[in-house]
């Protein structure tokens, strides 16, 4: 081990001195190391408040931009929809002026860019929207209903993370999810074709509520037809609906489902399996979410939200308007998460839990990858007792 190297490790958490130990053998690169010091000590400052701080000295890394709240689509369980009936009717759309007036003003701290909606695609200026982030070397990810993939394949190429959110395996399911039209679900099919001709790689999300697990074993036949990198199983969060149910590891259903779906290993892609809720667990009760900390939420207009999943409030901030990450809105709520005081939202909310807390299937080893309170046999058990 040469002596940068030795010196390195033992400073591991010391971005400080790191920089300088680079700078003393390296010089001349100056610019590189700046970047890695930055982004080490953003990382550092994220674990030291994250759960504990509510006011931040940083900006969040991973920014969610809601481009437009148009959709062409009036999916079921859909979150905007289930809040607000209305909630797609003269919907705004922000223009390419102001995204880029995000992009120049907090560029040099951002890590991701989601492009959110709404449907991202039907914004009018998307094809602008993704070049100006791509000239500037910005990551995009982005999920889409797929209905308007031929029409966007170019821009998509430029996506670095494209999911496609599975809406119904034939067309009386995805009208009855969706109520789009013969014509939207063809297109949607022909577009996942499309992606695939042309070597695009996508991922692939199907959201799972305790009413439609028996459509699991369809989803993965279809997977396997369509191959995408990777199948995402998505917790519903019903939102209050009535008629869906959220998964939770009390129920029949949800058991005898994980009982039977990790007794397999001949799966051609990874997956993840949706967060199963355990309400009567030591996790549930005091797992703090970390979006609050690391994520930055903007509506079409600049308006700023907690969370992808509740409402847009300018007295939160807006972007437009001088929001530094720590308004008095924010800085409560982050406050109410330490504190575990949570609404009911939050509370049944998979998104507060980490990415360990759901079953995995690594493809490339060919094994499963189960949370903490889960087991192979007490999975197993208790399925086969059902």
């Amino acid at each position: 081990m040469n002596f940068k190297k030795k010196v390195s490790e033992m400073l591991v958490s010391k971005p400080e001195a790191i920089f300088l130990l680079n700078l003393l053998f390296d010089p001349l690169d100056i610019k590189r190391h700046s970047q890695q010091y930055k982004k080490r000590r953003r990382s550092d400052l994220i674990k030291q408040s994250y759960g504990r701080k509510a006011k931040i000295r940083y900006v969040p890394p991973s920014f969610h931009i809601y481009i437009t709240f148009r959709c062409n689509l009036r999916c079921s369980y859909c979150q905007w929809l289930l809040q607000d009936k209305d909630a797609f009717d003269n919907a705004p759309t922000m223009s390419v002026l102001d995204f880029n007036r995000i992009l120049d003003k907090f560029g040099k701290d951002i890590g991701t860019i989601a492009l959110q909606g709404g449907e991202p695609t039907a914004h009018p200026e998307f094809s602008e929207i993704v070049t100006s982030a791509k000239s500037k070397n910005f990551r995009l990810k982005m999920s889409t209903n797929g209905t308007l993939i031929k029409e966007r394949i170019n821009d998509l190429k430029s996506i670095d993370d494209l999911n496609i959110s599975l809406n119904g395996l034939d067309y009386e399911s995805f009208e009855r999810t969706t109520n789009g039209t013969r014509k939207q679900f063809d297109k949607m099919m022909s577009g996942i074709d499309l992606l695939n001709a042309q070597k695009i790689p996508f991922t692939l999300s199907y959201v799972l509520f305790e009413e439609n697990l028996s459509k699991v074993q369809e989803v993965i036949q279809f997977a396997k037809q369509v191959k995408p990198t990777f199948l995402n199983f998505s917790p519903g969060n019903a939102h209050g609906s009535s008629s869906l149910t959220s998964l939770v590891s009390s129920s029949p259903a949800v058991k005898h489902f994980l009982a039977e779906f990790i007794s397999k290993d001949d799966f051609p892609f990874s997956i993840h399996l949706p967060l199963i809720l355990n309400p009567g667990s030591e996790t549930f009760k005091k797992e703090i979410c970390q979006y609050p900390w690391n994520k930055v939420y903007i509506s079409p207009t600049g308006d700023i939200s907690y969370c992808c999943h509740l409402p847009f409030n300018p007295e939160i901030g807006n972007i437009f308007k001088g929001y530094h990450f720590n308004s008095q809105g924010i800085i409560n709520f982050r406050k109410s998460m330490i504190a575990h005081h949570l609404s009911e939202d939050c509370l049944f909310c998979h998104r507060r839990f980490r990415d360990n807390s759901a079953a995995t299937f690594d493809s490339t080893h060919r094994k499963w990858i189960l949370p903490p309170d889960l087991s192979d046999d007490k999975i197993s058990k208790e399925g086969k007792n059902l």
